[in-house]
């Protein structure tokens, strides 16, 4: 029962535990050990526009940095090296290509 404790708690990446322990102030590096891998390098016009729209979700999209897992997507906003911004959401297509609802293009 530990281990499961720990594996949920302390799992690399985009997931809802790393989102709650970032906090606004913490530093670029605090933010990398407890998401345990760097940003997305790649991140491309789909993955800053997004069907579920506000103007905070759009101003954190267009100036965060991502992580990524599986359909999850975590937007930290930093300035001058010190998180301003955050959120987490769901990949859409992501979800509905997984069940089959649309077919990933070739």
């Amino acid at each position: 029962m530990l281990a499961v404790c720990f594996l949920v708690l302390f799992q690399d990446g985009a997931t809802h535990v790393n989102f709650h322990r970032i906090q606004l102030g913490m530093t670029r590096q605090q933010v990398e050990r407890i998401v345990r891998q760097p940003p997305a390098k790649n991140v491309t016009d789909a993955d800053r526009f997004s069907i579920s729209f506000t103007v905070l979700s759009h101003d954190i999209r267009q100036a965060g940095d991502l992580w990524r897992s599986g359909p999850l997507r975590l937007w930290v906003v930093f300035d001058k090296d010190r998180v301003t911004g955050k959120m987490i959401e769901y990949d859409h297509l992501a979800l509905m290509e997984k069940s089959n609802l649309i077919k990933k293009s070739p």
